[in-house]
């Protein structure tokens, strides 16, 4: 009798398919069943995945809808098109840095994102707009004007740290990074790495500020587009450097593998 479900730490670096292809090569007898994963996250994020298997398949809503706890890092003086590492930065024109982080100030800036609020989709996402993914139609070039939006919630919102990262190690982070996703799937990765390279190569600054911090947000809630939504805020360059998914509902990564 097979379970109803497994928990997965996903990877950075695997999409979701990878996982549910992971479990059924892991678990021969599991292998004609269908599964589906409650919840997704994106290439660069590592963290809590809930799969589904066989009936419970049906109950997919059921997950979808609980809440979830997430830690990321938000990289200043820098954007690109995802919003993440994943994507093709822009030419950096100025405000590489904070030249003095106010963690008060920045604290502040934070609280003001907790509540209820009108979240736009990233551009490049799963969300589907007559059909076809905004990830496509960002792809060809063909996304509608209004990007589409929904309300979502974010409970907490909290800064845990925040360091300086060399310039050296950080392009060498990055593209670890961007090199942990397989060649085989279309992310434009030899285009981005590239364009982080000549990015970086023609900075003037030689260090630049990372700030952790910890959100408990309501189903549906894309950080990438926070972490953007944050640095439209004060004005400064911002990209998600980070994300890791600690909790979902009850479900947290930290368990054993849970088997229902």
């Amino acid at each position: 009798m097979p379970p109803k479900y497994v928990t997965f730490y996903k990877k950075q670096g695997q999409t979701p398919l990878e996982v549910i292809d992971e479990l059924k090569a892991n678990h021969k007898d599991w292998a004609s069943l269908p599964m589906t994963y409650a919840g997704r996250l994106d290439p660069m994020a590592e963290g809590l995945m809930i799969i589904l298997i066989g009936e419970e398949c049906k109950n997919k809503e059921k997950y979808l809808g609980l809440d979830k706890v997430y830690e990321f890092e938000i990289l200043f003086g820098f954007e690109s098109d995802t919003f993440d590492l994943l994507g093709l930065v822009k030419d950096n024109e100025q405000k590489e840095k904070i030249e003095l982080f106010d963690s008060e100030s920045f604290k502040e800036t934070l609280n003001s994102f907790i509540g209820k609020q009108i979240q736009k989709y990233p551009s490049y996402s799963s969300k589907t707009v007559d059909g076809e993914s905004l990830f496509s139609l960002a792809k060809k070039a063909t996304l509608p004007k209004n990007l589409p939006d929904h309300e979502v919630e974010i409970y907490d919102l909290e800064l845990l740290e925040n360091y300086s990262i060399s310039k050296i190690d950080l392009e060498k982070s990055i593209i670890e990074k961007i090199n942990s996703v397989n060649t085989n799937a279309d992310f434009r990765q030899k285009d981005i790495k590239t364009k982080w390279t000549d990015v970086l190569s023609q900075s003037s600054s030689t260090h630049f500020t990372v700030l952790k911090c910890v959100a408990n947000v309501s189903s549906g809630t894309y950080i990438r587009q926070l972490v953007s939504d944050i640095g439209e805020k004060i004005s400064i360059p911002t990209v998600t450097y980070s994300i890791k998914r600690t909790k979902v509902g009850e479900f947290n990564s930290d368990d054993e593998i849970v088997i229902q």
